[in-house]
Formats: structure tokens, C-alpha cells, sequence
């Protein structure tokens, strides 16, 4: 989970780490897969079931939550604000406005009947 600056292991391998120290300095950097496992880590919980859904060609994933909430996690990867919209649940439709290089959670309640 953290490396130092040169991002190898312990073993000497390149490894992909969420946090990286970087010795001389102290500094700390929060590496952009920190996001994700933030994100999923604060949305998504025991019980919740991911369900299907269809997007743009957006990285996303999407939840239906034990607390009767969609918990829905999506990526823009381009530069520009983009509008991304999203199919889910009982004939559910979202449009969501999503800054450049960003990655979101969304929270919607489950319509009854879902």
C-alpha cells in the first residue's frame, strides 16, 4: 500500500502503490489508485450487490445498497467536462456532468418497486 520515492518493493520490483513517501523530504503523495479505494471504501458496503448497467465507454461501476441507495462510481478520463449518461436498475436513466480526469460518486435512492 505505501512505497517510498523509488516505488519498489521491498524485493526490488516495481509496484503500483496507493501512497508513496518520498524519504529525503517526507513528502507524502496520494497516488491517483488512492481515489478509487477511497471511494469504494466509503460508499460501498457488506451486503450492497453490484448490478448491471450501461454506459458511455466510462469506467463505472454500480451498486445497489442493502439502505435502498444506488451507489454508483464513475470515471471521466479525457481533459474536458463530459456528460456521461448512465442506464441502471428498473428502467433507471442519469445524466451526469463529470469535471475532466475525475472520478465521482454518485448517490440515488432506489425508486420503490426496485
Amino acid at each position: 500500500m505505501i512505497l517510498n520515492e523509488t516505488g519498489k518493493s521491498g524485493w526490488n520490483w516495481q509496484q503500483n502503490a496507493l501512497i508513496s513517501i518520498d524519504r529525503q523530504t517526507g513528502t507524502v503523495t496520494y497516488n491517483p489508485d488512492y481515489a478509487v479505494m477511497y471511494l469504494v471504501g466509503r460508499f460501498i458496503r457488506p451486503g450492497d450487490v453490484r448490478t448491471g448497467h450501461y454506459s458511455s465507454a466510462e469506467p463505472c461501476l454500480v451498486v445497489k445498497g442493502a439502505d435502498r441507495r444506488y451507489k454508483i462510481i464513475l470515471q471521466n478520463s479525457e481533459a474536458a467536462e463530459k456528460t456521461i449518461r448512465l442506464h441502471f436498475g428498473a428502467n433507471r436513466e442519469a445524466s451526469v456532468k463529470i469535471p475532466g480526469e475525475a472520478l465521482v460518486a454518485i448517490v440515488l435512492p432506489v425508486a420503490s418497486g426496485e
